[in-house]
């Protein structure tokens, strides 16, 4: 099983086969990862597909023209232009069991995904001082009624 961030959780999973290679395909709650398994002697565990769901345009089912039917259906994910590599977009995963919930669930993840929330924004209060036409003090027309410092109305009225 990957390693999950903070926040992270499995939606689902499935065995699968990618470039040939047999392994597990994981969608998240944050991105789409296909895991496997190399080595004789010592078993070691590769992720050779690591896909963060906004980079995913869309998702579709591919079926053969010629071929064993609904078993031959491949998964293709679209990501967009530049986010996996050079020019690299299309990726076909084959061999799932169930391909039509794999569809259905990306999409979900995909529209139900929580943005990062906006840092708060602070607006700062602007001051604006029009001087006094009789003793040039500034004055503030929105806090004071007259001027400070010769008692005349704001603005000479």
């Amino acid at each position: 099983m990957p390693t999950f961030a903070h926040g992270e959780h499995a939606v689902l999973a499935g065995k699968a086969r990618y470039s040939g290679t047999v392994g597990l395909l994981y969608l998240t709650n944050k991105r789409i990862l296909f895991e496997h398994e190399k080595g004789l002697i010592t078993r070691s565990t590769y992720v050779s597909l690591d896909i963060p769901l906004p980079n995913v345009e869309s998702i579709i089912l591919e079926r053969p023209r010629f071929g064993l039917g609904p078993l031959a259906t491949n998964l293709i994910i679209m990501t967009k232009r530049g986010s996996m590599g050079f020019g690299l977009s299309r990726v076909k995963i084959s061999d799932l069991a169930t391909p039509d919930v794999w569809v259905t669930k990306v999409n979900d993840a995909i529209s139900s995904e929580v943005l990062e929330p906006e840092p708060n924004v602070v607006l700062k209060e602007e001051i604006v001082k029009v001087p006094c036409k009789f003793c040039g003090t500034l004055v503030d027309p929105a806090r004071d009624t007259a001027c400070p410092n010769c008692g005349a109305p704001p603005f000479g009225r």
